[in-house]
């Protein structure tokens, strides 16, 4: 049979849940998700999972909506609007776990 070792999942909780069902059969993936969000940045920090493609969800609510209020005052020219995209791995993950104020929800412990 084939072996897998590496799973590339549409979004984190994909990911997060990946992971955890390889581990319940005592196998370890490279797994990556993306998004960013807090319980996949988490996840990194524990080892449960490998990567992120960092979208910065809460950068990117805060853009939508300066967005939507520039085009509802007439100030908002229309185009691309480009927010922020990291790959976070154990290398860099903590950067952004020891900002609270920018995640949300926030981390459930102090990094």
């Amino acid at each position: 049979g084939k072996k897998i070792n590496v799973l590339y999942a549409h979004n984190d909780d994909m990911a997060i849940g990946a992971s955890l069902a390889a581990k319940s059969l005592g196998k370890q993936l490279i797994t990556t998700g993306a998004d960013g969000q807090t319980p996949a940045l988490e996840a990194i920090a524990d080892k449960t999972i490998t990567a992120t493609v960092d979208a910065a969800p809460y950068q990117m609510g805060q853009v939508a909506m300066q967005v939507a209020l520039d085009t509802l005052a007439g100030k908002f020219k229309g185009g691309w609007v480009e927010t922020t995209i990291v790959i976070r791995d154990s290398s860099n993950v903590l950067e952004v776990l020891r900002k609270p104020e920018v995640l949300s929800p926030k981390p459930s412990k102090k990094y």
